[in-house]
């Protein structure tokens, strides 16, 4: 292209309009030795340019830079991801897209992250790496154009959330408190129940100078059989939570809790006991007659409520004992206690002890006749509950 080369710059002739006041046509009187190249759809972007990048017509030039610089057959995104509160959310991860450079599509500071796609038609998902934040699933965008936007807006997970791992965990920007409930691993069984993990809460915790909170979920104890008499089944693992300093270092223990005990197996009926905890575990008992005859009881029910609010409900609960010649299963104790495991009347079959659930449920106890000694096993793993405020 050519500058317009003036002799005199910027010269023009007004010409009245007949009949219409303070209106005038504008003529150049610059006397150009040079025209330059005029601006119009021919100089800038012709039609047959269009054709050969895939763009429309009706495209300007900075189409046609961008086409050019996603590559020939390549659709454009920009998506902008955003806070409930409209605020841009930077750092967040593109699933279904990668950036122009083919690495990870990481949205900036402004929440906008660019991405590439050889289809009109994409799913795109957003990872998140905060705790209180969802990742975010399918969401489906056309592609309108060179270089299409959609914006997403994130949801805060449901409250109180269970982290059920160990490891590294960090809250948004948006966080303010939190509340922390800690639950231990449950207790292994024999015959009789393992207690249930026990749990401790820390309340409005000021989201000051962490950076993240380092986890350690308690493991559930192992049971013990009745080869393995005069023996304790294992005692749930401790569950711990450390604060993450902004140097990223492991700093203070802000909460923990022990795990619930586990069952003993003794000499006899009587020596049985079961593991203690957040809901006892359940006794073996009953002989009568010289006959052996095994009674099962169930496992006592957690006592501490999550957050102390009875509304969120109880954690922990101790795992029923086993029993012989009954028909049905004595229970777990609420509300993640392993129910115990039986012998069904008249067919000497066995049936397994129940299973605990997470967090924190004591193991329920198994029930040995003849040749069949079924081992006692192992309580739930503890875990975190997570309640944050923005």
């Amino acid at each position: 292209m050519e500058n317009r080369q003036p002799t005199y710059p910027g010269r023009v002739i007004l010409t009245p309009v007949p009949g219409t006041a303070n209106t005038y046509d504008i003529t150049r009187a610059d006397e150009p030795t040079v025209d330059g190249t005029p601006l119009n759809k021919e100089t800038l972007l012709q039609d047959t340019t269009c054709a050969i990048l895939g763009i429309p017509n009706t495209s300007v030039p900075n189409d046609a830079f961008v086409k050019l610089a996603l590559g020939i057959g390549k659709y454009g995104y920009v998506i902008h991801v955003q806070y409930q509160d409209g605020s841009p959310a930077e750092g967040y991860i593109l699933t279904g897209l990668n950036a122009p450079d083919g690495t990870e599509a990481v949205t900036n500071s402004n929440g906008d992250a660019v991405g590439v796609s050889t289809e009109q038609s994409v799913t795109i998902g957003v990872s998140s790496p905060y705790v209180d934040i969802q990742d975010v699933g399918a969401v489906l965008v056309q592609s309108t154009g060179v270089l299409t936007t959609e914006t997403i807006t994130l949801q805060h997970n449901q409250f109180p959330y269970l982290i059920s791992q160990s490891g590294n965990y960090y809250f948004s920007p948006k966080v303010k408190s939190f509340d922390l409930c800690a639950v231990g691993g449950g207790g292994g069984s024999s015959y009789a129940g393992g207690g249930g993990g026990y749990a401790t809460n820390l309340l409005d915790i000021q989201n000051e100078n962490i950076n993240g909170l380092n986890i350690a979920i308690g493991a559930g104890g192992n049971g013990t059989s009745r080869n393995d008499i005069d023996s304790t089944a294992g005692t749930g693992g401790s569950t711990a939570v450390k604060r993450i300093n902004q140097t990223g270092d492991i700093g203070e223990t802000l909460i923990s809790s022990d795990g619930g005990g586990g069952a003993h197996s003794g000499t006899s009926v009587t020596s049985h006991t079961p593991g203690t905890g957040n809901g006892n575990g359940g006794a073996i008992f009953g002989s009568s007659g010289g006959t052996a005859y095994y009674k099962g009881s169930p496992g006592g029910d957690g006592t501490t409520y999550i957050f102390d609010e009875p509304d969120l409900g109880l954690t922990g609960g101790g795992g029923a004992s086993g029993a012989q010649t009954v028909a049905t299963p004595a229970k777990g104790g609420s509300p993640n206690g392993a129910a115990g495991g039986y012998y069904t009347i008249g067919t000497n079959t066995y049936n397994q002890p129940g299973t605990p659930i997470v967090p924190g449920g004591g193991a329920g106890g198994g029930m040995a006749l003849g040749n069949l000694n079924p081992p006692g096993t192992k309580g739930a793993s503890g875990g975190v509950y997570i309640r944050c405020h923005y």
